[in-house]
This record gives C-alpha cells, structure tokens and sequence, in this order.
C-alpha cells in the first residue's frame, strides 16, 4: 500500500513539476514576447517616418523604400532577433491614411509592416511550442495644419480677408517684405525679434514658436543689407558675417525665374519686365517646375550627407495677421515659395503662395490638409499593431 501510494505521490509531484515549469516558462516568454515587439515596433516607427520624411521632400516611393530599408538596417544591428532572421519588411504607400488604401493616388502617406518575426521559445518548450511570432505595423505622413509652428520666417504678412486664405490664391505671387504693408510707413513686418539678428533668423535661425491668437511685435525699418544676407543663404549665397553653408545650408535646388521680378512701387504691381505678373504660372520658373526637379533629381546643389544641399530651404512658414489693430494678431499660417534672391538695394521679398510645406511645431484643432504640417506616426485603422 505504501509503495503504491509512492507512486501516486511521485506522479503528482512530475506532474505538478510539469505544470511549474510551463506556467515559468509561459511567463518568461511572454515577457520576452512583449518586449521584443515594443522593440520592433520602435523600429517600425521610425523605418515609416524617415520613409515619410523622403516621400515628402521628393515625391518619391523608389527613395522612401530605400529609407525605410534603410532605417531598419541601422536600427536592427543591436536587434539580434530581427538581424538573426530572414524577415523583410512590407512598404506600402496610400493617399491618404484612413482609408489607407495601398497603390490608390498620389503617394503620401507610408505603411512599414513586419508580419512575422519568429522568436525562439525557452521553457514554454515542454509545451511543445518552439517559437512565437511578433508583427508589427506603424503609419506616417503628413499631419493636420499647424496651429503652433516653430522654424518660421519672422515676416509677418498681412491679410486683406478675414477667412481662409485670408487674400491669398495658390499659385499667387506676392511680395512678402515691402513697404506697403499695412502696417504704417517704414514698417516692413519684420518681427521684432527677442534674440538673434535679422541676418541670423532670416536664414533660419529663429528658434522661438508662435500660434494663432499671438500679438506680433513688428519694428519699423528696411534692413536691406541684413535681409538679402540672411534669405539669399537658401541660394548659396554668404556675405554676411558668420553666414555660412554648415549652419545655413543652401536648398538643394537654386533655380530663379529669367528674368527676375521685381515691384513696381507707384502701383503695388508685381513685374517681369514690362509683363504684370499675378500667376507663378506666368514664369518659367515655380514651385511646380522645382517640384518635378527634384522628384527627377535634378539638383544644383546635392543633398546632405553627398553634398551640402537641404530640402525644403525655400520653402517657407510666415505668420498671416490681422493688421488692423495696435498690433498684428496672428489669423493662420500660411507656406510661401521663396521665388528668388533679394536684392539688397531693395529688399523685396517674392513669394509663390503654395497650399502646403513641412515645419516645426503642433497640429491644430482642425482636421483636414494643408497649410504647414509635421510628419507624424497615425494609428492604422486596419491594423491593430501601430
């Protein structure tokens, strides 16, 4: 009797013995599960960003692939299970982001998919299972408007309307810097800057945010000279002091129209010789031309790390205002095209009004596209794992 119940005794101690070292096991592969998917989604998110940030800048799929297989390359050599596997990535682009519909439209948004990374299995072996699988998915492209943007060009440019666009047609070239501004004689809209100089923060160097409903301190005075320095950077141009290509890099593309335009003071009018240009259609040369140059990749100056170019350079955010009080109230912002370079005996700043740019900054309330936006992560209403 004893003996048998000896046996009985030592089934149930295997038995339960089994039993600890699946729930162990169980428990320790979960956890490597889990934090092993935490790490390849981190390396999903930033493989669709920097795919994102491409697209953006070249209207390219062929490129943003390569950047997100090249995201993942970086990232996956401290990554053994990733770097380990045969695993390859799924890219897919859409027009928008929900629906996200792969192939449908112009490419703007971007999907980076891992379907399947197997893990090895550790105790959860006895149960007969000798791997788990990981996937995961991440989403980007381009958010909703600004309603809080940083890197802006420090001009404020008056509105004529009190909607959207506030007198400003896509396609309309304006004079963003002259003296009838609405802003009283010799005032330019130059923003009253709280540190930096004029040549500094045109070129870029204005490092402070502002959102609609900001008061604007504008200072009177043409500062031409400065001006000229600080935009004409984005052209690969340096005379001022400590300007130079490092901190100020020119865009990748320097093209101007032929001839350049200029402001007839007498009447407001924008010219091209003796011809009133109104339509950047009007030129030969626009924001569509540099767009369809660099989607070829047809660059007067290479971009960064090859060469010292940098997208997007002319490219540029100003604050649109309600000038009509003590002080301008920022109303929107508004992405304008730097056409050419300033001359410095006038300091005229020529913009083409374009319906969208990249910046710095915060999404607004308000859903929809245009304006200026960031490149940001979206969930995938199809997917569960972004």
């Amino acid at each position: 009797m004893q003996a048998r119940q000896r046996g009985v005794v030592m089934i149930v101690v295997v038995v339960s013995l089994f039993a600890v070292l699946a729930m162990a096991g169980l428990a320790i592969d979960v956890s490597h599960t889990l934090s092993t998917k935490a790490r390849l989604q981190s390396v999903v998110d930033a493989s669709a960003l920097s795919a994102a940030k491409v697209l953006d800048q070249t209207g390219s799929s062929t490129m943003a692939t390569a950047a997100a297989i090249a995201s993942i390359d970086a990232n996956k050599q401290n990554f053994s299970a990733l770097r380990d596997s045969s695993v390859s990535p799924i890219i897919e682009f859409a027009e928008s982001a929900a629906p996200f519909t792969p192939g449908a439209g112009v490419a703007r948004f971007v999907r980076v998919r891992v379907e399947s990374l197997p893990i090895a299995a550790s105790l959860v072996r006895v149960l007969g299972v000798s791997a788990l699988d990981v996937r995961a998915s991440a989403l980007a492209g381009p958010s909703p408007p600004l309603g809080y943007v940083c890197n802006l060009l420090p001009i404020a440019v008056c509105s004529t309307e009190n909607t959207a666009p506030y007198g400003y047609d896509i396609g309309g070239v304006y004079a963003l810097k002259a003296s009838d501004t609405g802003l009283g004689g010799g005032n330019y809209g130059l923003i009253d800057f709280d540190t930096g100089s004029v040549r500094d923060n045109l070129a870029g160097g204005y490092n402070q945010c502002l959102e609609v409903g900001d008061e604007l301190r504008t200072k009177a005075g043409n500062t031409s000279g400065p001006t000229a320095q600080g935009l004409n950077t984005r052209f690969n141009r340096y005379s001022g002091a400590g300007l130079n290509a490092n901190e100020y890099p020119p865009d990748v593309v320097t093209r101007e129209p032929l001839p350049t335009v200029s402001l007839d003071n007498s009447t407001g009018e924008i010219r091209q010789g003796s011809t009133t240009i109104t339509s950047a259609s009007q030129l030969d040369y626009n924001h569509a031309i540099y767009e369809s140059q660099i989607a070829a990749g047809n660059y007067s100056h290479q971009p960064r790390p090859t060469g010292n170019g940098v997208f997007g350079r002319r490219e540029v955010v100003v604050p649109i205002a309600n000038c009509s009080g003590p002080r301008p109230v920022i109303q929107s912002f508004a992405c304008f095209f730097l056409l050419q370079q300033v001359d410095q005996s006038q300091a005229d700043i020529f913009g083409e009004f374009i319906e969208e740019c990249e910046a710095g900054g915060r999404p607004g309330d308000d859903p929809g596209t245009g304006a200026p936006y960031i490149i940001e992560l979206y969930r995938d209403a199809m997917s569960p794992d972004s």
